[in-house]
């Protein structure tokens, strides 16, 4: 995340990180508050049947292993699930 002032840069933070994502509140936090603070997601899944979206955030775990971060929210736009899995689209394109 960079912020700057006057075409300026002030601050640079690396926020893609498990501990900032592990301090999202289910039930509180929403769409808004995680865009303000992770950014557009890499990937939106919209899962019609269970009345969810989920928000994909790639990072890598530990600073080495390449993941995506899930957002699951509810149609009101709460957070309703976190969680972790592979990037399997980095695992493509190592294997090509």
């Amino acid at each position: 995340m960079l912020d700057f002032q006057n075409d300026r840069l002030l601050r640079s933070e690396q926020v893609m990180t498990v501990q900032n994502f592990s301090r999202l509140q289910l039930g509180q936090d929403n769409t808004f508050t995680v865009r303000k603070q992770f950014g557009t997601p890499y990937e939106i899944l919209h899962l019609n049947r269970l009345e969810r979206e989920v928000w994909s955030y790639r990072l890598k775990l530990d600073g080495i292993f390449p993941a995506l971060m899930h957002v699951q929210f509810d149609r009101s736009g709460i957070v309703r699930e976190i969680f972790s899995g592979p990037d399997l689209e980095w695992e493509r394109e190592i294997k090509d």
